[in-house]
């Protein structure tokens, strides 16, 4: 009887919870890996920059691909997704880079989307790019930044930077989504350019995940 009693109580509390920027410490499993919120901000608005206020989460997939997912106010929410590219090698958070003018993240969040974007598999610190034709002849590596350099002998940095960091990125986005505002989104597309126009193509065609194919690539 008290049993009873307890499990109804549990599951009544569980159902009626609301979740807060303070209280999302979330973990749950995206398909291949297990994942969990790391930190957690409340950002105010900011009339010098002209951002909303938003949740920024930090995420830790696997214990190694990094994703960040920023969330407006729930009343401020349009019902809708956008996750950002990365650029060259990545291993950085996209969102620090102040490159990203591609309709940037403060935009979307100021019209009311949730917003996310992954380092692509490990952080690490971006180098200075190596120009001697010589020495990419010799390496056997891909041309570009010496950031490509830790792939040479990590098998898993390369299945993660090739297709898998970004959709356990956009899987975990919506489920952080569906879990702060009690909704999935409604739409979701991707952004980006080079590399991350490279991994919205992914999305649609390789992976077949459930962006909507009118996010802008090129």
């Amino acid at each position: 009887m008290w049993l009873s009693i307890s499990l109804l109580v549990l599951s009544c509390c569980l159902s009626s919870a609301s979740y807060t920027c303070e209280n999302i410490a979330l973990f749950g499993i995206a398909e291949t890996d297990t994942y969990h919120v790391s930190n957690m901000t409340a950002v105010p608005a900011s009339n010098s920059t002209g951002s909303s206020a938003f949740c920024d989460l930090q995420i830790v997939i696997g214990g190694r691909i990094n994703a960040w997912v920023r969330l407006p106010d729930t009343s401020n929410w349009n019902g809708r997704f956008v996750q950002y590219g990365c650029g060259g090698a990545c291993g950085y958070n996209p969102f620090d880079d102040a490159d990203a003018s591609y309709g940037g993240p403060v935009a979307a969040l100021a019209r009311g989307y949730a917003v996310s974007t992954t380092d692509m598999g490990e952080l690490r610190p971006n180098v200075a790019r190596l120009t001697d034709q010589l020495t990419f002849a010799c390496s056997g590596l891909p041309y570009g930044d010496s950031n490509y350099l830790p792939f040479h002998n990590n098998f898993q940095m390369r299945v993660d930077w090739g297709h898998l960091a970004t959709h356990l990125t956009t899987i975990v986005s919506k489920e952080v989504i569906e879990t702060y505002y009690g909704a999935a989104p409604s739409f979701s597309y991707h952004l980006g350019g080079s590399t991350g126009g490279r991994q919205g193509l992914g999305l649609v065609f390789f992976i077949q995940s459930n962006q909507d194919p009118s996010g802008r690539q090129y």
